[in-house]
Parts: C-alpha cells; sequence; structure tokens
C-alpha cells in the first residue's frame, strides 16, 4: 500500500503519526487531515530523538483527493501529539490530543468558527481530564518508569471523542484514551479508559478544562491485556446506520493489527475481532 502523507507528498523528510480526517461541509471543501509530526535525524528516530519533547507536534493539511495537498500548517507548540477526531460541543468545534512523551496528559483544542475550513485557527492546547492519569490501573510509563517511583504519575495518551445523545435527549461527551501497565511478555501494555461528561457540568466561560467527568472505567480498563498481552491503543469510534457504535483499534505493538469491536451503549463492548481492507469495504476475520 502506497502512503497517503510522506516525504513525496508534504515535501519534507520526517515521521508522520496518527492521522484524524474531518471532512469539510462546503461545496469542494475536500478534507483536512491533522496528523503528529515526529521530527528525526534518520527515517527511524533514535531512543533520544523519540524521548524529546521538542520534536512531537501536531500538524494539518488540507486535500481534495488525498492525492494533492496543500496549506499544511503547524497547529500546536513542541510537546503535543495523537489529535483526535474533531467534534462539535457546546457551540465550538473541539480537537483532543496529548502531550507527549513521559507522563503525557490528556488536552484540548476549539475553533469557534460556524463552518470549520481548512484555514480555521485553533486555540492554544489546554488541559482536561486530570482523572484520567489517576486511574488505578494505569501504573507505568514507557521511558519513565513504575507510577510512584520518583513521584511518577500515570500518562493518558490517545484520546477519542465521541458525542451522543442520553435518554432525556442531552447530549453526552464520551472520551476514550489508553494508560499503561507493565506488560508480561514486553515492556508494556496499553489499557483503554472511558470518560464522559455533559454540558451542564462545565463552566462556558472556562470551557472543557472545566467539565465535571463520570470515569466508567475507574476501577479497571474497557479492555486491554484481555485482547493481547501488549494491550491495545489508537481508537476510532462511528455510530451504524443501526444506531449502534463500531469501534476500530489497534492491537498490539511489535506486531499491530487492526481490530474492530461492536456496542449498543458506548459501555459493554465485544471482544475485538481483527480485520483487513479489502474491496468493498473493511472485512472482519
Amino acid at each position: 500500500m502506497n502512503p497517503v502523507l510522506c516525504e513525496r507528498t508534504l515535501g519534507a523528510r520526517y515521521g508522520v503519526r496518527d492521522p484524524s480526517v474531518f471532512k469539510h461541509e462546503q461545496p469542494n471543501g475536500g478534507y483536512t487531515v491533522f496528523f503528529t509530526k515526529l521530527e528525526s535525524a534518520e527515517p527511524r528516530p533514535s531512543t533520544e530523538e523519540w524521548h524529546d519533547a521538542s520534536n512531537w507536534s501536531i500538524w494539518a493539511v488540507h486535500t481534495l483527493d488525498f492525492v494533492r495537498f496543500d496549506n499544511i500548517r503547524r497547529i500546536t507548540p513542541a510537546g503535543f501529539a495523537s489529535p483526535s477526531e474533531v467534534v462539535q460541543w457546546n457551540g465550538e468545534w473541539v480537537l483532543a490530543c496529548q502531550s507527549y512523551p513521559g507522563e503525557a496528559e490528556l488536552y484540548y483544542m476549539t475553533c469557534g468558527d460556524s463552518s470549520l475550513t481548512s484555514c480555521s485557527t485553533w486555540s492554544a492546547p489546554q488541559p482536561f481530564l486530570a482523572a484520567a492519569n489517576q486511574v488505578s490501573w494505569s501504573t507505568y510509563v514507557p521511558g519513565v518508569g513504575a507510577v510512584g517511583e520518583e513521584a511518577v504519575k500515570g500518562r493518558a495518551i490517545d484520546p477519542t471523542l465521541v458525542v451522543t445523545r442520553g435518554d432525556s435527549g442531552e447530549q453526552r461527551l464520551h472520551c476514550f484514551f489508553a494508560g499503561t501497565k507493565s506488560g508480561t511478555t514486553s515492556k508494556h501494555c496499553n489499557l483503554l479508559g472511558h470518560a464522559m461528561t455533559s454540558p451542564s457540568s462545565e463552566d462556558k466561560n472556562q470551557g472543557l478544562g472545566s467539565a465535571v467527568w463520570s470515569l466508567v472505567s475507574e476501577s479497571e480498563p474497557l479492555m486491554g491485556s484481555d485482547v493481547d498481552p501488549e494491550g491495545v491503543e489508537n481508537v476510532s469510534i462511528v455510530e451504524t446506520s443501526e444506531g449502534e457504535w463500531t469501534m476500530m483499534l489497534s492491537v498490539g505493538l511489535q506486531n499491530q493489527y487492526l481490530a474492530v469491536a461492536h456496542s449498543k451503549d458506548m459501555e459493554t463492548w465485544s471482544a475485538p475481532v481483527r480485520c483487513t481492507f479489502r474491496e468493498g469495504g473493511v472485512q472482519e476475520e
């Protein structure tokens, strides 16, 4: 498979990771692709380069056809990665991300434009959902050590935002994220967490950072080592035409593959099943 974003299409050599795509509503508006840029001297970054926050940042680029790209621009300072899907929440566009590397925390950015375009300006990243770093099952930070050693705290990575409506019609914002524990057959294992909030819990003058979150996975993760010894990460969730939910996620680390899981309520999920991309769509194995 030919890479879509690479040296050939972007005109520069650097690592490109964590893509997130937003489809614009305007005629011929095309798409904005948000992605993590990892700068390194060689195609494969050294350990030192990987653990240097100055090498990480989030960028955006516009495309009409995923062949030609224009308006490439940096949208965060150094030290941020893993842009989420863009959602509308409390009258603003919201994009979540994480600080990186080390004891990563969850952040969000907003855009107040009524109609999002490829030229829209995003706010500076602001922290939210601090409780994600404090769940009891996230006990290890790669490259740093175990939680509790020299005041190491848990990390929270790969945020995914999903907006739903409750039985009363009130909107709910869900945030899925990954925490980490020491692995049994590898250095570490990533575990999936889930939290949700409502507009009424948020001070509109202070934004999402003031929201009160309910940690669905406070005592244990939704999934992780039960799926693979190296866990799961990189979650994306879409609603089906039947009103149910499909999650696509990465399983494992060294021999990573894509899988899908299904849910009717966003809280109880089926066991992930490996999937492949073929003509006609995604097929579960």
